[in-house]
C-alpha cells in the first residue's frame, strides 16, 4: 500500500515558527491546481501500488476552493487505484472554514480533518503570528466536531508567555470536543524563521527547559489518562484511530508527493523532492518536466533513517531486524551505545525491542543523533 501527499504552497500570513515551504504572494495562486494536475499526469507511471491514504497539506490547503480540491481528487481517482477504505486527510486553519465548506469536503470523500489550533490563548497565538484568536479556534473546533467523526487537533507547548496552567487549559478545551487524535508539538526554533531572529536578538524569551518538560509530561499524562495511546513522539490517538498516512511514513512505505517542495519515496532506496520555488516549479511543469532532485540512500543512510523513525514510535527499534539487515557488528554496536541511555532510564530494552522511555522522548533528537553511524553522503542527481 502507498500514499499520496498534495502540497498546497500558499498561506495568508507567515507564522513566526514555520520553516515549511509556502508563499504569501497571490501571484501564481490560480495556477497551482493546474500545475499539480499536470505533475500527477507526468508522473503517473511511478505509482504502481494501491493508495491507502491521501493527504492535503501545506501551506494552507483550506485556502483551496471546493472545485480545486475536487479536480485534484478526480485526477487521483482517475489515474490510480484507491483503496476502498482509504484515509483522506485535509489540513485546515480555524479561520478558513465554515459549516458549508466542511460539508462540501465530506461530499468530496474527505474523511479526516487536521485542525491547526495551536492554542486557545490569544496572547500565545498573537506571539507566533497566527491569524485566528481563541474564540475562532473554539468555534471552528465545534464545527469540525459536528461534521467529522475522525479529526485531529494540533497544539503547541513551550510557547512564549505559556504557563503550566495555560497549557492545561488548552488541553481541557480541546478535550471537551473529544477528538480522535492529538498532535502535540514543542515550539522549535528553526533557522531562517522570524522566531529564530527574535530569539537570536533577545526580542522574546522562550520558557525554560524545566517548564517545557513539565508541559510535555502534563500533556502526555493527560492524554494517556483519557484513553489515548502515545504511538509516536508527537502523536496520540484513541486506539484504532491512528493516522494511516503518517504511520506509512514511519513504516517506510512508499509515498508520492505532488506540488512545490513535496517529497517522495519509493519504499526502497530512492527519495526525490520537488523544487521549493513556485516560479521554477510552474516553469518546469509547463515545459513537461518534473522539477525533481533524487538521492539514492546508502546502507548506512538506511540504517540511520530506520533508527530515527523507529525510535519515534511506540514500537521502537526491532533489534532482530537490525541484525538481519546490517549484520552482527552494527547490531552489537547499537546495543553497546544504547546501554548508557538504558542506565539513565532514557531508553528501555525488552527482548529484541529498543525504545525511548517517557523521559527519553523529550530529548529524542539528541539520543538518536548519538546512535547514528557516520556515513558517506547519499548519491544525489
Amino acid at each position: 500500500m502507498a500514499s499520496i501527499y498534495i502540497h498546497y504552497p500558499f498561506c495568508r500570513k507567515a507564522c513566526s515558527y514555520c520553516n515549511y515551504y509556502f508563499s504569501t504572494s497571490k501571484s501564481n495562486h490560480l495556477k497551482i491546481t493546474g500545475a499539480i494536475l499536470k505533475e500527477i499526469e507526468l508522473r503517473k507511471e511511478e505509482v504502481k501500488e494501491p493508495i491507502k491514504s491521501i493527504y492535503f497539506g501545506g501551506g494552507t490547503p483550506s485556502l483551496m476552493t471546493v472545485s480545486e480540491i475536487q479536480q485534484v481528487l478526480n485526477k487521483i481517482h482517475q489515474l490510480f487505484s484507491i483503496h476502498s477504505n482509504a484515509e483522506i486527510t485535509f489540513e485546515t486553519n480555524p479561520d478558513d472554514i465554515n459549516k458549508k465548506y466542511l460539508q462540501d469536503l465530506k461530499t468530496l470523500g474527505i474523511n479526516r480533518l487536521s485542525l491547526g489550533i495551536q492554542s486557545f490563548n490569544d496572547e500565545e497565538l498573537n506571539e507566533i503570528g497566527r491569524i485566528h484568536d481563541g474564540k475562532i479556534a473554539l468555534e471552528s473546533l465545534k464545527s469540525v466536531a459536528d461534521e467529522f467523526e475522525n479529526f485531529s487537533i494540533d497544539l503547541i507547548y513551550g510557547l512564549v508567555h505559556s504557563t503550566l496552567e495555560s497549557w492545561e487549559s488548552n488541553l481541557n478545551k480541546a478535550m471537551d470536543h473529544h477528538p480522535k487524535h492529538f498532535s502535540l508539538y514543542i515550539l522549535t526554533v528553526e533557522p531562517h524563521t522570524l522566531l529564530h531572529h527574535q530569539v537570536k536578538h533577545n526580542r522574546i524569551k522562550l520558557p525554560d527547559d524545566e517548564l517545557i518538560f513539565d508541559q510535555y509530561k502534563l500533556g502526555t499524562e493527560f492524554l494517556e489518562n483519557n484513553g489515548y495511546q502515545h504511538y509516536e513522539i508527537s502523536s496520540f490517538a484513541i486506539p484504532q484511530w491512528e493516522s494511516k498516512h503518517n504511520t506509512s511514513y514511519w513504516n517506510n512505505s512508499p509515498y508520492w508527493g505532488f506540488g512545490p517542495s513535496a517529497h517522495s519515496f519509493d519504499g526502497l532506496k530512492t527519495r526525490s523532492w520537488n523544487v521549493a520555488n513556485n516560479y521554477l516549479y510552474f516553469q518546469s511543469i509547463q515545459d513537461g518536466k518534473c522539477p525533481q532532485k533524487k538521492e539514492v540512500l546508502t546502507e548506512i543512510n538506511r540504517f540511520n533513517e530506520y533508527l530515527m523513525i523507529s525510535l519515534r514510535t511506540y514500537q521502537g527499534v526491532d533489534l532482530n531486524w537490525i541484525k538481519s539487515q546490517w549484520g552482527d557488528n552494527i547490531h552489537m554496536d547499537l546495543i553497546e551505545k544504547s546501554a548508557q541511555y538504558i542506565e539513565l532510564n532514557l531508553m528501555t530494552k525488552n527482548h529484541h525491542r529498543l525504545k525511548l522511555s517517557k523521559n527519553g522522548k523529550i530529548i529524542a533528537d539528541r539520543i538518536v543523533s548519538d546512535l547514528f553511524r557516520d556515513s558517506n553522503p547519499a548519491e544525489i542527481n
